[in-house]
C-alpha cells in the first residue's frame, strides 16, 4: 500500500544516511533529523559566511558567530531542478536564520555550477568571493570539527579535485596549518583515458593498466575480459598504444574503481561507487596480505599493486582475499606513509578525509595498523563532498 497526498513539497529534505565504524557513528548523509542543528567550531569570528560546497553531494554551510550551520543533502549539481533548489534553499537559510553573508567561498573548479553560483551572488550583494582548494577544504572539515589549531598533516583522498597546478587530485599527503597548506606527497599519477568518462566507466583506466604491464602478450583471462568491453573499446585500445597525451590523476578513488573492475566486478558504474562498493563487499571476513607497493619520500607508487592483483587473477587465486589484499596493502601504505612524514615534519596530529574513507573494510585495517601520533576523522559531517563546505567556512573565516 502507498500513502500519498496531493500536497506540495515546500522544502525538500532527503533520508539521512548513518553507519557505524569502529563504533563511532559515521555519515554518508547529513539531512533530515540532523538538519539545522548546529556545528560549534570555537575559534571563529563573527564574520558571516557562504560557503558552497562542491558540485558532488553538495551541502552549502552558513555561520552565526562560532556556530555552522551545515544545510540539507542537495545532491549532485547535474541538472536544472537542483539547480534551482541549491538556490531556493540558500535564501530560506538567509531568511529563516537571519543571515546576510559577507564573504562568499568556493571551490577552486572553475567549471563547478556550485562555484558560478557564489561568483554570481557574490556579484550581485558586492561581496568577496574566496576560491580555496578541495582537498584543503576536505582536511580543514576535520580541523574545524577537533578544533585543531597547529600543524596537521592531511591525508586526503577521494574520487577527484582541482590541483592548483591544474591537473587532477585525489590522493594528497598535506602539511596544514591554519589556512595555508602545502603539498607533502600524494598517489602516483595514472591516465584517465577519455577524460571525465573514465570517471564513470573503470573499464577505461584498467584497460590502460593492462595495456601497461603486458603490452601485447595478453593473458587469456584478461582476453576473455576484453571481450565484455562496451562497444568501441578497441579504438581506445589502439590510443592507449600509442603516444597519445592523456589526462592525469592521482586519484585514490579511481584506483578502487579500477581493480574492481580488473576483479570483474563491473565495467561502468550505474551508480556512484557502485564497483568501488562491491569490492569492499567482496572482501568479506578475508584478512587479505601485503602486497607491493612504492614509495620515495614524496610519491606513493600502487602500480606493482595493481600488478599483484593482475598476476593473482591469472594464477586464478581467490578473487575475495586479492580484494581484502588490496584494502590492506592501502591501508598499511598510508599508514606508513603518514608516519614517515609526521616524522621527517615533527607533527604530532593528523586528519583524514574524503570519501575514499567511508570504506569500512579500509578502515579496519586503518585502525589495526596506525601506530604514530593523533588520528582524527570527520564525526559532524561527512567525509565525502557532503562534508566540504564546513572546511570551506572554517578556511574563509581566516581568509
Amino acid at each position: 500500500y502507498f500513502l500519498v497526498h496531493n500536497r506540495e513539497i515546500y522544502a525538500p529534505l532527503d533520508d539521512s544516511v548513518v553507519v557505524v565504524i569502529n563504533n563511532k557513528p559515521r555519515f554518508i548523509r547529513r539531512s533530515r533529523g540532523y538538519v539545522p542543528e548546529p556545528i560549534h567550531c570555537d575559534g571563529l569570528e563573527q564574520t558571516s559566511i557562504l560557503a558552497m560546497g562542491s558540485d558532488l553531494k553538495n551541502a552549502f554551510a552558513v555561520n552565526k558567530g562560532s556556530e555552522v550551520l551545515v544545510g540539507p543533502h542537495i545532491g549532485d549539481l547535474e541538472n536544472a531542478s537542483t539547480h534551482k533548489t541549491l538556490e531556493w534553499t540558500i535564501e530560506r537559510y538567509k531568511n529563516l536564520f537571519s543571515i546576510q553573508p559577507e564573504k562568499i567561498i568556493i571551490d577552486s573548479h572553475p567549471q563547478f555550477f556550485s562555484s558560478r553560483l557564489g561568483e554570481k551572488i557574490g556579484e550581485s550583494f558586492h561581496l568577496s568571493v574566496v576560491p580555496v582548494q578541495h582537498h584543503h577544504a576536505h582536511i580543514a572539515s576535520v580541523m574545524a570539527e577537533h578544533n585543531l589549531r597547529g600543524l596537521v598533516l592531511g591525508i586526503a583522498m577521494d574520487g577527484t579535485g582541482y590541483g592548483p597546478d591544474g591537473t587532477i587530485w585525489g590522493g594528497e599527503f598535506l602539511l596544514c596549518k591554519g589556512n595555508q597548506y602545502q603539498r607533502l606527497a600524494h598517489i602516483h599519477a595514472a591516465p584517465l583515458p577519455g577524460g571525465e568518462k573514465a570517471v564513470s566507466e573503470p573499464w577505461r583506466q584498467a584497460l590502460w593498466y593492462i595495456r601497461n604491464y603486458y603490452g601485447d602478450d595478453i593473458p587469456f583471462v584478461y582476453q576473455e575480459w576484453m571481450k565484455e568491453l562496451p562497444k568501441g573499446w578497441e579504438i581506445l585500445d589502439k590510443a592507449l598504444q600509442s603516444t597519445m597525451p592523456m589526462i592525469q590523476a592521482t586519484s585514490c578513488g579511481r584506483l578502487f574503481d579500477t581493480v574492481g573492475a580488473l576483479l570483474g566486478l563491473g565495467m561502468v558504474h550505474s551508480y556512484d561507487a557502485q564497483i568501488a562498493i562491491s569490492l569492499e563487499t567482496l572482501c568479506g571476513d578475508e584478512k587479505g596480505s601485503l602486497l607491493a607497493y612504492n614509495y620515495d619520500g614524496h610519491i606513493l607508487d600502487f602500480t606493482p599493486t595493481v600488478q599483484s592483483i593482475m598476476d593473482g587473477v591469472v594464477r586464478g587465486e581467490c578473487r575475495a582475499h586479492l580484494a581484502a589484499s588490496f584494502h590492506k596493502t592501502m591501508a598499511i601504505a598510508l599508514c606508513e606513509t603518514a608516519a614517515d612524514l609526521m616524522e621527517r615534519y615533527n607533527i604530532s596530529d593528523a586528519a583524514m578525509s574524503g570519501g575514499v574513507f567511508q570504506n569500512r573494510k579500509l578502515l579496519e585495517f586503518i585502525y589495526k595498523t596506525w601506530h604514530i601520533g593523533n588520528l582524527y576523522m570527520n564525526e559532524a559531517v561527512p567525509s565525502n563532498d557532503g562534508g566540504l563546505a564546513l572546511g570551506q567556512l572554517w578556511l574563509g573565516n581566516q581568509l
